[in-house]
């Protein structure tokens, strides 16, 4: 599962970047982070995440990954808020929830990537860490009887 997790980051960050050697570079920015395969609703592992990426971002303000990060980290903080009140900690949801609205606007206003604008319009729609389901099911319909 741990493998499975960062191959998936690897490929949705070296997706996201035009640049040569962004492959390297997805590896590299994963064997750092060391992700969580598994959150179970908690605050820490997107918490982690998040400060990682603004870290990344600081220490790399060149990064190919910078508009994809900037998504993430506003998701990641969204996911924090939401791990805390979990835990019912509403001072660090509020703290959290503050972090993913200040990253929100900085990923939807200084983007170079439009599909990294239109990720941060839809997760500001939604508003959630896990989206729902934009395809559900409809209720199972009864066959038709040929005529």
């Amino acid at each position: 599962m741990v493998y499975a997790a960062r191959e998936g980051y690897e490929a949705k960050l070296a997706a996201s970047a035009a640049a040569a050697g962004a492959a390297r570079l997805a590896q590299e920015y994963v064997d750092a982070l060391r992700p969580c395969y598994e959150w179970e609703g908690f605050h820490d592992c997107p918490e982690r995440e998040a400060l990682f990426a603004e870290q990344h971002l600081r220490d790399r303000p060149d990064t190919p990954f910078r508009d994809l990060l900037r998504v993430l980290a506003a998701h990641r903080w969204l996911c924090t808020a939401e791990g805390y009140e979990y835990e019912q900690n509403p001072t660090q949801a509020r703290r959290a929830r503050r972090a993913y609205e200040e990253a929100l606007k900085i990923a939807t206003t200084d983007s170079r990537s439009a599909l990294m604008t239109t990720a941060a319009s839809e997760l500001k729609a939604s508003g959630r860490c896990h989206a729902t389901d934009p395809f559900p099911k409809k209720r199972e319909q009864s066959p038709r009887q040929p005529y």
